[in-house]
């Protein structure tokens, strides 16, 4: 069960890691995530990219 996106802002205090953790959820589409966090959607596909991109340097 997915958590609500005000969740993950708790949990998640930097924003484009909650947007990133939302959309890896499965849960949420970019757009919802937008609206939720008042940005564009691209603005959540980027933090996406980015996040996928550190966990690929990382593992």
């Amino acid at each position: 069960m997915a958590l609500p996106l005000d969740e993950y802002a708790m949990r998640y205090p930097e924003r484009d890691l909650a947007m990133a953790r939302a959309y890896q959820s499965g849960a949420y589409t970019m757009a919802e995530i937008g609206r939720h966090y008042a940005v564009h959607y691209m603005t959540v596909s980027r933090a996406v990219r980015k996040y996928e991109l550190q966990q690929r340097v990382t593992g």
